[in-house]
């Protein structure tokens, strides 16, 4: 096993990284079962108690929206941030010893919890660099645009915030600002990633909504570790719709967004029939100057995220979920392995049940996807299949699906719960999962009776391969 030390420079660690994918990529041909997964609790007592959060609230000492990354070039150090008390401000915690130890850290000038002019804070999205800088995205809001409330007029100023750390997520870079909210726009959406390929560069998409009804997507790129960017249009989305993105970078530079246009009636009226909506890719040679035709990848549901992931083989893996008006629900992982150009017909990777209509459909987190660096792949996802009928509550547990052969077929595993997700006022839109060199590691969001503190309690799962530690 390649053991690595933190605190190296940044020309060292990116030649760690690479060194360490050419390691991984010579394994991936023995792939390696998981054992079970573990998980412990990460959250603690909310941070923002003083920054006017109502302790009557039910979104007080809440945590939801995960996301997850490790440093690629020391796979023990991972860093986990959640949205906190709804929107109040984002909170990260880091771990150096792949999950035994955290410490949590907040993101300077974010909110006005943080010492910022926003009062609201969603979807963080972390990605780690091959130089090991840390890097992060949210969306600001204004107070005129409550939490959870949909774009209209006089409801539409946002920003795509970002910041960075250095020191694995322990301290952060005041926040900074992509582009200014203006005219009827509201910036949402964001996606971002480092690329594996280029030291220092990292990219964020993300769609303005217009009242227009025209939305474009956009992909802004820094090759200065966030201190200088360059935006440029990626395509233009559906009329009436919101395009959900998704930024990959793949080691031989190309980039990849993967997104759906979700009409807004799936934001509206959740439990209406809305049409299936088609999964759309694009690509990019030129690191984002000009982008290829859109590659539908298939019809899915009307309200989703996708998630993506790519293997130390450089196999790109897209996943999805689709749900059907009885509330059972499919995730579906389709395969790429030339960068984008042609894509294998989406497999079955997990199947789950949510309550027939209604809001269950938009308001669970949608699935995450991880390859570890034996090429195994994993998605993480909730189900109701354990719930009883007419008992007062509502079981939820998480459970993970992976496969040990490229995607081809698919197993599970049960990650956390069960809770009571009748007494959880969301979850967020997404939990993410990343893979490690021996397995995946996620965050996700629980409720009672397993949480402590709050709604929800943010807990670290850990899936274990059978080939080492980390």
């Amino acid at each position: 096993m390649l053991h690595l030390i933190s605190g190296i420079n940044a020309g060292a660690r990116f030649a760690v990284a690479l060194a360490l994918a050419a390691t991984l990529s010579v394994t991936t041909a023995s792939a390696s079962p998981l054992g079970d997964v573990s998980v412990r609790r990460i959250s603690t007592t909310t941070p923002f108690a003083d920054c006017g959060v109502d302790p009557s609230h039910p979104f007080y000492n809440w945590e939801g929206e995960t996301t997850i990354a490790s440093d690629p070039s020391d796979p023990r150090r991972i860093a986990t941030a959640w949205l906190q008390d709804e929107a109040a401000g984002v909170v990260v915690a880091s771990s150096r010893n792949g999950g035994g130890t955290w410490r949590h850290s907040t993101i300077p000038g974010l909110t006005r919890c943080t010492g910022g002019s926003f009062d609201h804070a969603f979807h963080p999205r972390l990605s780690w660099g091959p130089d090991g800088m840390l890097y992060l995205a949210a969306i600001t809001q204004v107070e005129t645009c409550p939490a959870g409330l949909l774009p209209s007029e006089g409801c539409l100023s946002g920003r795509v915030a970002f910041s960075r750390s250095s020191d694995g997520g322990r301290t952060w870079s005041t926040a900074s600002f992509l582009r200014d909210a203006h005219g009827d726009l509201l910036n949402d959406m964001d996606s971002i990633t480092a690329e594996p390929d280029v030291p220092g560069a990292v990219d964020i998409v993300w769609t303005p909504l217009e009242t227009t009804g025209s939305e474009r997507i956009y992909l802004s790129r820094s090759v200065d570790q966030g201190r200088t960017w360059t935006t440029t249009p990626v395509r233009t989305s559906t009329p009436e719709t919101v395009a959900f993105n998704r930024v990959i970078a793949h080691p031989d530079g190309t980039l990849m967004v993967v997104s759906v246009d979700s009409q807004m009636g799936a934001f509206i009226a959740p439990e209406a029939p809305l049409p299936k909506t088609p999964l759309l890719t694009v690509r990019s040679e030129d690191k984002g100057l000009t982008w290829s035709a859109p590659t539908v990848l298939e019809p899915g549901d009307p309200f989703q995220w996708p998630a993506a992931a790519v293997g130390p083989d450089g196999t790109v893996y897209v996943s999805w979920r689709t749900v059907e008006r009885n509330g059972e629900g499919r995730v579906l992982v389709a395969a790429s392995s030339d960068a984008g150009k042609t894509w294998r017909p989406a497999v079955e990777a997990a199947r789950f049940t949510v309550e027939p209509g209604g809001q269950l459909r938009t308001n669970l987190p949608h699935p995450g996807i991880g390859v570890d660096g034996y090429g195994n792949v994993a998605v993480l996802y909730n189900d109701r299949r354990n719930d009883v009928p007419d008992d007062g509550e509502v079981t939820m547990d998480v459970w993970l699906s992976h496969s040990h052969d490229g995607g081809v077929t698919w197993e599970e595993s049960h990650a956390a719960g069960p809770f009571d997700f009748s007494r959880v006022p969301a979850l967020g839109l997404f939990q993410e999962l990343t893979g490690l060199p021996c397995g995946f590691a996620g965050t996700v969001a629980l409720g009672p009776p397993i949480a402590v503190e709050g709604s929800t309690d943010a807990y670290f799962a850990r899936a274990k391969g059978e080939c080492g530690d980390v």
